[in-house]
């Protein structure tokens, strides 16, 4: 009888850990800068109706990495206007109750999208851009935005402008600054990364022109699987003593 609860319980933690081990892998920016979607499209909105919009596609970004390597998701070409469903606010003006954090006739906005049936939905995230120029957009949040957000702005800013080929970035949030292949891409301090447009709305401007190649480094993911796999291990250790 001992020996079968030892089991189950053994059973049980293998579970927890790998089902939050998926959690923390890919949370939802990893997920859009890896082809975790049907398309990534950048374009203007032409109408707005209730939970969703219409635009004018100008580009399409394609990552040069996939999520899953083995099985990639195929991207599909959008061209011309279509109807996003699944939209209600801008990331990164969630909770403001401005007339920014809602998509208006005229915004340059950047979406990812799957396909269902006929129809395309908001997938992981709808953002607002200040061009629809990829190679020199940046992305827009409020003013008294928070560090962590310039920062994962100034991580989908150098993606964007790379054309999909800047993809892996790590994150120092107690110096506020964001890395790509081991270089500072993004300082929060630094007076010139921070230009303030129209709407009293800031931009993330900084980005290194000449790297041109990306290294995988998700130092957060990381810390929570080796925290998860110390968590796992005692757990372990303690069934095992008692048993």
């Amino acid at each position: 009888m001992r020996r079968s609860i030892f089991y189950w319980i053994i059973i049980s933690v293998i579970i927890v850990f790998f089902n939050c081990n998926t959690a923390f892998a890919a949370d939802a920016m990893y997920r859009l800068m890896h082809n975790d979607h049907d398309a990534l499209v950048l374009g203007e909105v032409i109408e707005v109706s209730e939970n969703e919009i219409t635009i004018d596609v100008e580009h399409q970004i394609i990552s040069s990495k996939d999520l899953n390597v083995a099985s990639p998701r195929k991207q599909i070409s959008i061209k011309g206007t279509v109807t996003i469903g699944g939209i209600k606010e801008y990331a990164f003006f969630y909770g403001t109750n401005s007339k920014e954090s809602s998509p208006q006739k005229g915004d340059y906005v950047l979406v990812s999208v799957i396909k269902k049936g006929n129809s395309f939905i908001n997938e992981w995230g709808i953002f607002k851009v200040d061009s629809k120029d990829y190679r020199t957009l940046n992305l827009l949040y409020p003013k008294e935005a928070s560090g962590s957000i310039k920062m994962d702005a100034a991580a989908i800013k150098a993606f964007i402008n790379s054309n999909g080929t800047k993809n892996a970035f790590s994150f120092d949030g107690n110096k506020g600054k964001v890395y790509s292949n081991g270089k500072v891409i993004y300082e929060e301090n630094v007076e010139s990364n921070e230009n303030i447009v129209e709407e009293d709305i800031t931009t993330s401007n900084f980005i290194d022109p000449n790297e041109k190649e990306v290294e995988s480094n998700v130092m957060a993911n990381s810390s929570r699987d080796i925290l998860m796999l110390v968590i796992v291990g005692i757990i372990l250790i303690g069934v095992m003593k008692g048993y």
